[in-house]
């Protein structure tokens, strides 16, 4: 089997030749020694390398999709992992990013300066505006700081919201580049055998500055919160359709909610804000076929009944081991109806754990949850700068070799 049939095989539930492999994101230093050469793909250098891109020309910005996207499918292949998350959005600067996540209503005609080192502004239309940064000094990450939502509160949020609402629905440019480059990732030689996974999302700002705004208004003024999220909904809508269109095997949501206690709201507003536009996105994959994949790291056992009863997703990501999330007991209740993917612990166990200790819970993973397909082997989240090239190539290994069908392990 091909990556591409090998998961298909799993999200139904049957068992392909071996356990597909997964990973959400890997690290620039880890990509780069599978590679053997430098790559920024992965972490905050990432975002800063498209932030410069979306500061020059619509060239620069072809350039940026390219090497991305052509880095990304190298890589995966390379690591012989069956899913690739290839992200039109990771390549894009609107005004109010939030890690990427966005839809294709964002405010595109924008102006980039880079007010002190690595700090950036980016300016649009209706004098809206975001400040982000790159810290190269501690984490390497990229943060999206403050906007002027955050400083101005619940009437700038109104504004942005009328913007929207009267916006064109037309495709901005920026986005049209990339599914161009994105068509050709997916139809070329390494992308027509691995597993291609879009990104759509709900947009509830989890990580924009201004999400203490957004919350208030789900209090005090829930209608403009509901406004808010059908209206970034119906752009993550748009741009879905052109993802599914350009030949995407599935979707993956990857906005978060929670941390190891719990969701950052209640169940009762998470089923009035956000499902409600989580199921248009996955009726929109469904209607073509198509398994839409959650992330969620963190607790969310809060929400678990409600997502997949009622949201219907196909598959859930990471099962965070350390957040009280149970993939033994997750099996037994759900594993008939979605595909697992994740549980291995990258917070602890892969950074600093033993390769006696790696291999013990890669095997028992293995051994109970891929029986009978419908699991996806993966950490806990990602491959992040705390991990080894030694420790994810052995975990990889392990893998391959327990991991093959039909599964006899004792």
């Amino acid at each position: 089997m091909d990556s591409k049939e090998r998961v298909k095989t799993s999200l139904n539930h049957l068992e392909p030749d071996r356990v597909p492999i997964f990973e959400l994101s890997i690290n620039n230093k880890v990509s780069s020694d599978i590679l053997g050469r430098a790559t920024f793909i992965g972490g905050g250098l990432s975002y800063k390398n498209s932030i410069i891109a979306n500061m020059g020309t619509q060239d620069d910005l072809r350039k940026n999709f390219q090497v991305y996207f052509g880095d990304t499918l190298e890589l995966y292949k390379k690591a012989e992992l069956d899913i690739v998350w290839l992200k039109i959005q990771k390549c894009l600067t609107p005004v109010f990013p939030s890690l990427g996540n966005i839809g294709a209503l964002g405010v595109f005609d924008i102006k980039i300066r880079e007010i002190d080192k690595n700090r950036f502004r980016v300016e649009g239309e209706e004098d809206f505006w975001s400040e982000s940064f790159y810290d190269v000094e501690r984490t390497k990450g990229f943060y999206n700081t403050k906007d002027c939502i955050k400083e101005k509160g619940i009437k700038e949020l109104e504004r942005y919201v009328k913007y929207l609402e009267n916006k064109t629905k037309d495709i901005p440019y920026q986005i049209q580049i990339g599914l161009d480059e994105y068509k050709k990732a997916i139809n070329s030689s390494v992308g027509k055998n691995l597993f291609i996974a879009g990104f759509s999302d709900v947009l509830f700002p989890t990580f924009s500055p201004f999400l203490e705004v957004f919350m208030e208004a789900m209090i005090t003024n829930p209608d403009l919160a509901h406004r808010y999220m059908e209206i970034t909904t119906e752009g993550v809508l748009i741009l879905l359709k052109k993802q599914i269109e350009a030949g995407v095997d599935g979707i993956i949501g990857a906005n978060d909610i929670a941390s190891q206690k719990g969701t950052i709201i209640s169940p009762k507003h998470y089923k009035e804000f956000i499902l409600p536009s989580l199921k248009k996105i996955v009726n929109k994959c469904h209607s073509k076929n198509i398994p839409f994949i959650k992330h969620y790291d963190g607790n969310i056992n809060m929400i678990l009944d409600t997502l997949i009863d009622e949201g219907r997703i196909d598959g859930l990501h990471s099962i965070e081991p350390v957040a009280d999330m149970d993939i033994y007991n997750i099996k037994k209740i759900y594993g008939n109806k979605i595909t697992l993917l994740g549980n291995l612990d990258c917070s602890y166990l892969m950074s600093f754990g033993s390769k006696d200790e790696i291999e013990k819970e890669v095997k028992r993973l293995i051994k109970y949850i891929a029986p009978g397909g419908g699991y996806v082997f993966s950490s806990s989240n990602a491959i992040h700068s705390g991990i080894s090239s030694e420790t994810f190539n052995f975990i990889r290994k392990k893998v391959l070799e327990y991991g093959q069908y039909p599964i006899n392990l004792n």
